[in-house]
């Protein structure tokens, strides 16, 4: 399996900076272990006396969630060098698209050639009966994209009959052409042993197959006519526009012909079938795009901000985007958060966390962190959205300062301490603050003398 990003992609990611940063530590040879388990990056890194564990997560929509420990992290919510560094050890490790394909065929024909003697394979002879192979997709084939699978059957054409490959005599020799002689070895390596009738291709091996037949006849079941493989070079954009119902984002491929199209993508490579012809891709996206080769990618309305801010400049360098939709087009404006004060303490001695609550989204006062890009979509236009409001965090922030908690961000303000001190934000700033509207969550010992206050 290979990694769905690459050294341009981790750039993106993390700044030029920060990038820079994680290449040193890549290139000092601070990155000890690397593994990639889809979607998780987890490894060791040589920092500290014991090293250090990290591990990011990449997400469906092409970007990134960082689960490394290190403060950037905790308290900034930052691409740190350590994600990067991470990154670039995977990037080299996994960067042969159709490393594990070629690794998996040549253990295929090892393990084929151990278990198989010579005589259950089909006799191939220049001076043998002339023959052709013909394949047949199954008719329900491109509903198996998705499942990356392709199921077919094989035969043989020979002396004006056509025979399934597993039912024709394999002491016949058979003189094929170089590219069906090609073919019949891909489709033993896809068998794993002699060729049989029915097969189901991976992705990969279809590819494979695919570019040793051009100019062969390729049927579908149950239906007339035939398929072609052309040696043309097939360009491609993404078309993107909106959906007036839903307000999503629609995006989806294209051709320069504007038919419909069936994609076939495995690795770097990739075909499309359009009006009967297969016929190469010029570009393939990488992997985390890689569904729009399935079917149109529909991009959730709350997340059209963050898409056109970020994902959308990198989608437009891999590949054209033809759209009507551009991002100055989006009105956004600051929502109205509602703040909570997290209280905990004694009589003597007073600690505090402000939260700023966006609907379901809660934010620790003034703190820069991944759930800060939210987008609440306004009911009316479809365009518009409201998102996070730091002048108005700023305001609370000067405003738990008038009341005793001084600090510029909601999970570092200083403590409360002594008694009258307490007492006066218990008696006098507590009441004005939830006449603000803000909600006051006491907890410990002071939630219960509160009670005990209220009640007496």
């Amino acid at each position: 399996m290979h990694v769905p990003f690459t050294q341009k992609t981790l750039q993106d990611w993390a700044g030029l900076k920060t990038f820079k940063d994680g290449m040193t530590l890549f290139e000092r040879g601070k990155v000890e272990k690397v593994s990639f388990d889809s979607p998780f990056v987890t490894g060791q890194l040589s920092i500290g006396i014991r090293g250090m564990r990290s591990k990011f997560e990449v997400l469906t929509n092409g970007l990134v969630e960082n689960h490394c420990p290190c403060r950037e992290n905790r308290e900034e919510g930052r691409i740190c060098a350590h994600l990067v560094a991470l990154g670039l050890e995977a990037v080299r490790l996994y960067s042969d698209p159709m490393r594990v394909d070629k690794m998996e065929e040549e253990k295929r024909r090892a393990e084929r050639l151990a278990s198989f003697d010579e005589t259950a394979y089909h006799t191939r002879d220049p001076k043998g009966t002339p023959a052709t192979l013909h394949l047949t997709l199954k008719q329900s084939w491109k509903e198996h994209l998705a499942d990356g699978k392709v199921p077919m059957r094989c035969a043989v054409e020979a002396n004006g009959q056509i025979v399934p490959l597993n039912e024709f005599p394999k002491k016949n020799p058979i003189s094929l052409s170089q590219s069906d002689d090609n073919l019949l070895f891909v489709l033993e390596d896809i068998c794993e042993g002699p060729a049989t009738g029915k097969l189901t291709a991976s992705l990969s091996d279809f590819i494979n197959i695919l570019a040793l037949c051009g100019g062969k006849e390729i049927h579908e079941g149950g239906l007339d006519g035939f398929l072609m493989v052309d040696d043309a070079i097939t360009p491609t954009s993404v078309h993107m526009e909106l959906d007036e119902e839903t307000g999503e984002l629609v995006l989806s491929v294209h051709t320069q012909e504007d038919v419909p199209l069936t994609c076939v993508v495995s690795g770097a490579n990739g075909w499309v079938l359009q009006e009967g012809i297969f016929t190469k891709l010029e570009k393939v996206l990488p992997g985390p795009l890689r569904k729009i080769y399935d079917a149109p990618v529909r991009i959730p309305r709350d997340a059209i901000p963050a898409f056109m801010k970020k994902e959308l400049p990198m989608l437009s360098n891999l590949m054209e985007v033809e759209t009507n939709i551009t991002p100055d087009m989006l009105s956004l404006r600051p929502a109205k958060p509602r703040f909570r004060l997290a209280v905990e303490g004694s009589q003597t001695g007073l600690s505090a966390t402000l939260y700023a609550e966006y609907g379901i989204v809660q934010l620790v006062a003034g703190r820069d962190e991944a759930l800060g890009h939210f987008s609440i979509p306004a009911e009316d236009d479809l365009l518009e959205f409201q998102n996070r409001n730091p002048e108005a965090e700023k305001a609370a922030l000067e405003l738990a300062t008038s009341s005793g908690f001084r600090g510029h961000r909601g999970d570092m303000l200083r403590q409360i301490r002594g008694t009258r001190e307490v007492l006066n934000f218990l008696g006098g700033a507590l009441p004005r603050l939830r006449r603000s509207g803000w909600r006051i969550d006491l907890k410990g010992m002071v939630a219960a003398f509160m009670d005990q206050a209220e009640y007496t």
